[in-house]
């Protein structure tokens, strides 16, 4: 989903910057706009946005409650302490076991697209700019165990978070490639 948003915004970029007649106030939605002209102008807001200063970029997302302050990301870092928190195990050994799966040319057949995007195929053990992670949603470290110390089944693993009581989704396999700048989500079949 968020390769597409990159699409959108590499895109949208190009459009506005050839629009002369673009302007901020001409991107309001009127209620015909086709999903494609949705697309085009929440790519510009967005775009637009990116470039601005916070006091600005908050007028862009001024219908937004949660940015009514700003639009800085309350998240930073690589989040993996969040993950944690979460229930979920994240370790080397499991990005290992996907490695091959951040070779969008080898593993994925889409070099075309990359190509027209610009973009490195290659997976980072083979000196391209593509690292994997694996995330499981169980066996984490905040799993509770039982009273022996090991874990429970995957139907009866629970977390605490904010005084509230979670149980794991079971998801086995949750991958994110990351490369240069951007990001994606590379979701098992």
């Amino acid at each position: 989903m968020l390769i597409i948003l990159a699409i959108i915004l590499i895109g949208t970029s190009e459009v506005a910057r050839a629009t002369p007649e673009f302007s901020f106030a001409s991107h309001a939605r009127s209620p015909a706009v086709t999903k494609w002209e949705k697309a085009v102008n929440d790519g510009r807001t967005l775009y637009h946005a990116m470039l601005s200063k916070d006091s600005i970029a908050r007028w862009f997302f001024k219908d937004f409650p949660d940015f009514a302050e700003t639009v800085q990301s309350p998240f930073d870092g690589d989040l993996r302490d969040k993950l944690k928190e979460w229930g979920y195990k994240d370790d080397d050994e499991l990005s290992k076991a996907i490695e091959k799966d951040c070779d969008f040319d080898a593993y994925h057949n889409i070099k075309p697209a990359f190509n027209e995007l610009g973009l490195d195929t290659r997976a980072k053990k083979d000196g391209g700019p593509n690292q994997g992670f694996r995330v499981d949603h169980q066996d984490g470290p905040a799993i509770k165990r039982k009273d022996d110390g090991s874990l429970p089944g995957g139907e009866n693993q629970y977390y605490d978070v904010c005084g509230k009581k979670y149980r794991v989704s079971g998801k086995i396999g949750d991958r994110i490639a990351v490369w240069s700048t951007q990001l994606t989500i590379s979701i098992p079949i």
